[in-house]
């Protein structure tokens, strides 16, 4: 009886620490795989700014689900207002991110936070920049990220 018990209590501990072997293992696979979709995500930022810059509305076409809702402080716009705004006389004449972006990755969804810094030219040529704080969600379909979703808000800047 001491015996089996012994060889059960082996077989147990064999298994266990086989199963807690192959989870170590994929780990690193696990990670190198978030960090690549943080590093798309973080392209997909940084041709955001530049599309905004270039009044490229073929940027948003293909970045925003058809569904897409940004809140903003005096307002909602749509996937249709986005590409009007993009369309629109005032200029962005710079855009930074005042800090990396963070993107937290969920499966098929990621989360990404950060703030922003825009330099404007409106229509009378008058320069201005403003703060942003930002959330946006993305969703992977057919293989492509797309936002569908984002909140951002402004941040007073005090020197």
């Amino acid at each position: 009886m001491q015996k089996a018990l012994l060889l059960l209590f082996l077989l147990v501990t064999l298994a266990t620490m086989s199963h807690a072997q192959s989870a170590v293992a994929s780990a690193p696979a696990a990670d190198a795989k978030m960090v690549a979709v943080q590093n798309q995500i973080i392209d997909i930022e940084n041709q955001w700014n530049d599309a905004n810059r270039k009044k490229d509305p073929a940027f948003f076409e293909r970045y925003l689900a058809d569904e897409y809702v940004g809140i903003y402080p005096t307002r909602k716009m749509y996937k249709s207002d986005m590409l009007a705004v993009n369309k629109s006389t005032s200029s962005i004449l710079s855009t930074e991110g005042a800090s990396r972006p963070s993107v937290k990755v969920y499966g098929d969804t990621a989360v990404v936070t950060g703030t922003a810094v825009y330099k404007y030219r409106d229509q009378k040529g008058e320069v201005f920049v403003t703060y942003t704080l930002y959330m946006e969600v993305f969703v992977l379909r057919e293989g492509r990220w797309q936002c569908v979703a984002g909140q951002y808000s402004p941040l007073t800047v005090t020197e």
